[in-house]
């Protein structure tokens, strides 16, 4: 009589997404979980003894960003350990090309994921010009993509700004491919962004990592949310608003919702009070610690190993950072899907 399980997990503290903390075992066939329940029968061809510990779900952490620091392959390999030492066994990557077509990267980009990520991976490619737009039916073919992401403002020297016609038209298109694809935005106000960056340059031109919230006012966001929400209804596509940083954001979410539109919100770990200070003074020690490898009069062997420092610092650090929020219950489920995977991969942008 050949068994009934694969694997069965026993005596484990279960984390069930919207239930809580279950004491159960976990019967594996396959590669999928086929049966949850108390002292399961049944023979396995192994059995996992989980007494003591806690058994969760493979998290999905939606938005990752890999090849912004080094390159993508490198990342590809770094980024993704980080994800999988936090539980983290799926990610979203916000995928960037300012200028080319997507069909230019994405053969290389999906092969690094394939051959040397931890973990696995859907990609969110990032618009911003109209040949992108065009091609988007095409990415979603080719590729299978069904998630697109625009930036309402964008950061000097890194990323574009669309300005809303571009927006609107990518909205259409997304919606066009199907009524599955979401369109992700980064909802900020472009020109109040400007006005608080620049005031904020002329007060402390070597400003910290907590004075970037002062440079991105609260109501920038939740202006870009409205904004981004009425075009989103107007062309019929799923709006997705990534990382809402505010209660006055979070507000126009819950406004939009209410009156019927088709909005999904994220936020992350750093933006949650309980967390936040912990995250800034983390990746103050990392950027310190960075900074060290960079210095100008540091040999090659020196910098390699502060950057190393760095990196296995945040690895581990992150880690136990996001960790720390899941063990909050339910609650912390909800709203730390989208923890950062290292602050080795900047902030989110």
């Amino acid at each position: 009589m050949s068994p009934r399980f694969d694997l069965i997990v026993r005596n484990g503290t279960l984390v069930i997404p919207g239930v809580g903390t279950v004491a159960a075992d976990i019967g594996i066939c396959g590669g999928r979980i086929a049966a949850i329940g108390e002292k399961l029968s049944g023979a396995a061809q192994d059995v996992l003894d989980a007494g003591g510990k806690v058994v969760l779900p493979g998290l999905f952490d939606p938005h990752v960003h890999i090849g912004n620091e080094l390159s993508f392959e490198q990342e590809a390999q770094s980024e993704t350990r980080a994800a999988i030492l936090g539980g983290v066994t799926t990610i979203g990557i916000m995928v960037r090309s300012l200028e080319d077509s997507y069909f230019l990267h994405l053969p290389a980009f999906r092969r690094a994921m394939d051959e040397i990520s931890y973990v696995d991976s859907v990609f969110h490619l990032q618009i911003f010009t109209e040949q992108q737009i065009a091609e988007m039916p095409d990415y979603a073919r080719q590729y299978g993509v069904r998630s697109f992401k625009f930036y309402m403002s964008g950061i000097p020297g890194i990323v574009n700004s669309v300005t809303d016609d571009v927006l609107f038209a990518g909205f259409k298109q997304a919606a066009a491919i199907g009524a599955d694809v979401v369109a992700c935005v980064h909802c900020e106000t472009g020109a109040l962004i400007e006005r608080a960056r620049n005031d904020l340059l002329a007060r402390k031109p070597e400003g910290t990592l907590a004075d970037w919230e002062d440079a991105h006012p609260a109501v920038a966001e939740a202006l870009a949310i409205r904004t981004a929400a009425y075009l989103a209804k107007l062309a019929a596509v799923h709006l997705y608003v990534v990382h809402v940083s505010s209660r006055q954001g979070l507000g126009a979410v819950r406004a939009v919702r209410r009156e019927g539109g088709r909005v999904t919100a994220e936020t992350i770990i750093k933006r949650l009070d309980e967390f936040g200070e912990a995250y800034f003074r983390l990746a103050a020690i990392v950027q310190g610690v960075y900074k060290r490898g960079l210095d100008g009069n540091a040999s090659s062997e020196t910098a390699t190993k502060y950057g190393n420092r760095a990196r296995a610092l945040a690895d581990l650090a992150w880690s136990m950072v996001k960790l720390a929020a899941f063990w909050r219950g339910g609650n912390s489920l909800k709203v730390a899907r989208n923890c950062a995977t290292s602050p080795c991969a900047g902030m989110n942008r």
